[in-house]
């Protein structure tokens, strides 16, 4: 329930938790320190997704690289329920169960990282896939997780297991319209009975190409406008990630992780506008650079205060640091100079976080866990734009925030009896929140409690049930809530927008019941989840007329309740029990439907852009008395279509589908070779905007398709 009061934070207990914790960390996974032993990553994902009590996913980083992509989004965009928005080939904002990128939380081990986006959303497609080590979707958070994925949670666990090791990763990509990409990566490791390292880095850069075409046409399909638009995205990015790891023989263990993304993009794009077909109507030609930096440093202890009772602590601090700038000439339809356009903006967003918990166990088979975690984050953004020369900056380009988060957490897991687990848990999350523009500042205060329960029923050989019930929640926008007001023209169409400090966070209480079997020899899986999630205070863009002066606002308000539901069918497996050996089928379908009542129109309808399915099949197929595993995905997400509020206007999005293939070559047990084809079928998306009349008669029709090309690519990896 989310309550109003105030409430004080404390600092004397942030004191003294820094001071224990900059020794220590409280780190997601525990990193065992072993000599060289070779380990089946996929078996390892399959026992830890098995022996999970509350419902989750674990993809191997070995299924991940099937394909040799270069970053995480690509490599995720063909497994079971990922979905992601923006234009074909740009696979960078998740949208777990087709919900916008705000309901899906992104972790880095277990931990937060800062981006530049506005809805606290992490962009996958800047994660190089060399750095991670495997995936966990999480569709119900336990007590002890950062409660805000109401769609879900995605983990990202990077590289830590470091047995002796020595591995060089060299690549080539590119396409019909792309330039020549290449990357060269490197990981080395060494461990011994007391202490391991490992380091990671490399340097990569790839190619984004898309085209855009917009036809708008009259009652009658007579087209009166159109634009052709064609755009070119190049990154160049460098990653670097030690890890450092020290067992004591009273089992203390220490680790310290460094992270480094750096990232330049270059972007490029030609628009060209057209009254009729062949009539030109003028042009655009924009320029983007981007330089992008992520700094991270993690410290974790885990100290033993007894046979039965275990201290860990954490401490972490995240830098980001984002310049864009950008230049737009425009020409009128005789071809002379209209405008120029130009914009600087810069990000920052650092975030502290401090934490400890305490672990004892009851039995061998009852452990309590309570903890708690301090945040800190700031951030500050300032843009400034011109417009032949003149400044056209808004009021919210220039704010600062600062966001302050106390959670405490208790939770309980209880093997109950044989076969029956049960993992209660209870998490209290509180927020103080200043925002700052020029002129005029404001301040929020919330709080959140966050209740869980999971049990997990074995009732068979190799069968598990899964139920979980969990509270979860989604924060505003950044820019959502700073006391900002920017005059436009006042009209429906133009609306003055103004920020909204005072907006309530959502809630949802959400319910999954899942049930699981497991194929042991062929080390695979079947499995059914059925899920809702129950959410109110929806936080929606309104527009409305103010009395007092006659004009129209556009203001992000807390709007009414919503609901989402549907159910998720898995399966992954080799077919030698078909007689088909050497065969694996890995495949997916999540049927989604939602709920919204619209307050501007009273109707009712789905949640904004959310298709009505996501499904997936991946084949591979190890060629027998070769080297050779041939294979390739085929993913495919339904069409939605959407109600604009405060009129008849409409969105409608076809499906849009991708097809992938790979053959990857064990040419020596030292040395792999990968090749790939993405996108072989052009995906498109193809999309009709229907606007109407106030009397309901049709004003016009725009029809837009967005386009990519494929992608071909050679890895070569050597081991020694």
């Amino acid at each position: 329930m989310s309550v109003s009061r105030p409430y004080p934070l404390p600092l004397s207990l942030l004191t003294a938790s820094l001071l224990l914790a900059s020794l220590p960390s409280h780190a997601t996974e525990t990193v065992a320190v072993l000599p060289h032993t070779e380990v089946d990553a996929s078996l390892l994902a399959l026992r830890e997704r098995r022996e999970s009590i509350n419902p989750k996913q674990v993809i191997d980083g070995k299924e991940l690289r099937r394909y040799g992509n270069g970053s995480l989004g690509d490599a995720l965009r063909r497994m079971p329920g990922m979905h992601f928005g923006g234009p074909p080939g740009e696979n960078k904002d998740l949208r777990l169960r087709g919900l916008d990128k705000e309901y899906s939380q992104v972790l880095v081990d277990g931990r937060r990282l800062p981006d530049s986006g506005e809805k606290r959303e992490l962009q996958l497609d800047q994660i190089p896939m060399a750095m991670v080590d495997r995936v966990e979707l999480i569709r119900s958070p336990s007590a002890e997780m950062d409660a805000q994925g109401i769609a879900g949670t995605l983990n990202i666990v990077l590289k830590k297991r470091s047995a002796d090791t020595r591995q060089l990763i060299l690549g080539a990509a590119s396409g019909d319209q792309r330039p020549m990409d290449g990357s060269a990566q490197f990981i080395w490791g060494q461990a011994d009975l007391q202490q391991q390292w490992l380091i990671g880095g490399g340097r990569q850069s790839r190619t984004i190409v898309k085209g855009k075409d917009k036809i708008t046409s009259n009652p009658a399909g007579v087209q009166t406008a159109g634009e052709q638009e064609h755009e070119t995205k190049r990154f160049f990015e460098n990653y670097l990630t030690p890890h450092w790891g020290w067992q004591g023989e009273n089992g203390d263990h220490l680790s310290l992780d460094l992270l480094l993304l750096d990232s330049e993009m270059h972007k490029d794009k030609d628009k060209y506008k057209f009254k009729a077909p062949g009539v030109a109507n003028g042009s655009e030609f924009e320029k983007e650079k981007m330089d992008s930096r992520n700094l991270g440093l993690a410290l974790a202890w885990e100290h033993p205060l007894g046979e039965r009772t275990q201290l860990d602590s954490h401490f972490s601090v995240r830098d980001l640091d984002d310049h864009k700038r950008k230049s737009k000439l425009s020409y009128k339809a005789n071809g002379a100079f209209d405008k120029l356009e130009t914009e600087d903006e810069q990000k920052t967003d650092r975030e502290w976080q401090v934490g400890q918990s305490i672990s004892h166990w009851l039995g061998e088979e009852h452990e309590l866990l309570g903890g708690y975690d301090l945040g800190l984050k700031k951030r500050e953004k300032s843009k400034s734009k011109l417009s032949n020369g003149v400044s056209s900056s808004e009021v919210k380009d220039r704010y600062q925030l600062e966001e302050k988060r106390v959670d405490l957490y208790l939770v309980d897991t209880w093997k109950l009896a044989e076969n029956h687990r049960l993992k209660p848990g209870l998490r209290w999350e509180a927020a103080e929140l200043d925002s700052e523009i020029p002129g005029s500042d404001a301040d929020s205060r919330e709080a959140h409690f966050a209740p869980s329960l999971h049990y997990r029923w074995d009732f068979a050989s190799d069968w598990a049930l899964r139920s979980s019930v969990a509270r979860t929640v989604r924060r505003p926008k950044f820019d959502d809530i700073i006391p900002s007001t920017q005059s436009k023209s006042g009209t429906l169409s133009d609306p003055n927008q103004i920020g909204n400090p005072d907006l309530e966070p959502e809630e949802s209480l959400g319910y999954d019941f899942g049930l699981e079997h497991y194929f042991a020899e062929q080390r695979g899986l079947v499995g059914l989840n059925l899920f809702r999630r129950d959410i109110k205070n929806l936080m929606e863009s309104v527009i409305f007329e103010d009395a007092s002066d006659g004009q129209y606002y556009s203001q992000t308000q807390n709007t009414g309740d919503g609901k989402l539901w549907g159910a998720e069918l898995e399966f992954n497996s080799e077919l030698g029990w078909l007689g088909l050996h050497g065969l694996r089928l890995n495949a997916g379908y999540s049927w989604l439907d939602s709920e919204v009542k619209d307050t501007s129109t009273g109707k009712k309808r789905r949640f904004k852009q959310q298709p009505g399915y996501l499904a997936n099949v991946g084949l591979e197929y190890l060629l027998p008395g070769t080297p050779l595993t041939v294979g390739g995905s085929w993913n495919k997400s339904g069409a939605y279509e959407d109600e604009l509020g405060g009129s008849n206007d409409s969105t409608a999005m076809d499906a849009i589908e991708y097809i992938d293939l790979f053959v990857n070559a064990e040419l020596s047990d030292s040395t792999t070779l990968r090749l790939a084809a993405e996108n072989i079928g052009r995906a498109q998306k193809d999309q009709q905007k229907l606007s109407y009349n106030a009397n309901g008669t049709l004003k016009n029709r725009e029809d837009t398709r967005e386009y990519s090309e494929p992608l071909y690519s050679m890895s070569v990896e050597f081991r020694w």
